[in-house]
């Protein structure tokens, strides 16, 4: 299964209706859920810095493709904003989960779990991918002992 398969799989058994995602790339995530969740109102979080991944390195054309495609759902909001400054638009547990897949440092990992999880009502989800990555692998081991690994790659836990 893919990311988006765990992360849709949550959302659609719970019901969930508001969520976000930080770090959209070129919304392959962010858009899988649009399709498959009626009424969800889902806020993708991204800067589109260049990073070094191997593959769509270049991040004004996914800025783009994610514009573009944004405007044909009407529970897409775009945040194009850095992820702890994006924060301060949300009110303590307010959303039903948070998808956490941006800069993949300790220091931004950390900073994002320990931000973020406020923003999660009781009852709902904190997660993120690339769990097989040692970066994020040690800070959600630190953080979220008891986390839930899918695939080896995926993690969630219940706020």
């Amino acid at each position: 299964m893919k990311r988006y398969d765990y992360l849709l799989e949550l959302v659609a058994d719970r019901g969930y209706k508001k969520g976000a995602e930080i770090g959209l790339w070129y919304g392959k995530t962010f858009f899988h859920l649009l399709d498959h969740v009626p009424e969800l109102i889902l806020y993708g979080i991204d800067i589109w810095l260049t990073c070094d991944a191997s593959h769509d390195r270049d991040q004004e054309k996914n800025r783009r493709i994610v514009y573009a495609k944004a405007g044909e759902y009407p529970g897409a909001k775009i945040l194009e904003i850095e992820s702890m400054q994006a924060i301060k638009a949300f009110h303590p547990a307010s959303l039903d989960f948070v998808f956490i897949d941006a800069d993949h440092t300790q220091k931004a990992v950390k900073d994002d779990i320990l931000a973020w999880k406020n923003i999660v009502r009781p009852g709902g989800i904190l997660c993120g991918d690339d769990y097989d990555m040692e970066s994020v692998k040690s800070v959600v081991d630190e953080l979220a002992p008891e986390a839930h690994i899918e695939g080896g790659f995926f993690w969630w836990k219940e706020i």
